[in-house]
């Protein structure tokens, strides 16, 4: 993630109240990010969702459920 884009997404969280930031005046400039109650109320969900995506994986299936070849369906059973 470039820093830009970094410093966008976490304008973001602040601007939705999900991050406080924190500003020293100090030389060079020091930053810090921490949840707000918002935050650390969206970690549960944050949590499942990283479980469904280590079950489920990159292509979006768990073993052979939803796993179709070329001449099935989307979402037809499987032939036998």
């Amino acid at each position: 993630m470039s820093q830009g884009s970094l410093t966008k997404q976490l304008k973001e969280l602040e601007k939705d109240g999900v991050v406080h930031r924190k500003v020293y005046p100090e030389v060079p400039p020091k930053v810090e990010y921490s949840l707000t109650e918002k935050g650390v109320r969206l970690l549960p969900i944050l949590e499942q969702m990283e479980a469904f995506g280590r079950e489920y994986g990159e292509n979006g299936t768990h073993g052979e459920r939803g796993k179709s070849d070329e001449t099935d369906e989307p979402g037809e059973p499987e032939k036998s």
